[in-house]
């Protein structure tokens, strides 16, 4: 009898480890899940700042090519409208001093 209560005790205590060492197995794996979740995060985080950088970066690109584009083109309309302007005012000139000749001659 004495031989069974031992035996009984017994596998209650390798029991007893069983549970403990399952307990501990499940906690490494819990943290092990927990930090790989984590590393996943960051990840995820570094990549979508990343992908914003370079969105950013490449609409400031765009938005400079755009004025560039923008200013050439305000600079092409100044310099025609210039040109028309300088022929106007040649011949402006050109009558007022026709005018001026005749008048002084008439």
């Amino acid at each position: 009898m004495e031989d069974i209560i031992n035996e009984i005790l017994e596998i209650e205590k390798k029991a007893e480890r069983i549970v403990h060492e399952a307990g501990e197995k499940a906690a490494a794996i819990t943290a092990g899940a927990e930090a790989e979740a984590a590393r996943l995060v960051k990840d995820a985080q570094e990549n979508a700042e990343k992908s914003v950088r370079d969105a950013l970066q490449h609409s400031r690109k765009e938005a400079s090519e755009e004025r560039e584009k923008v200013l050439k083109n305000a600079e092409e309309k100044q310099k025609a409208l210039l040109k028309r302007g300088e022929g106007t005012i040649e011949g402006i000139v050109g009558e007022i001093t026709s005018i001026a000749v005749r008048t002084e001659f008439e």
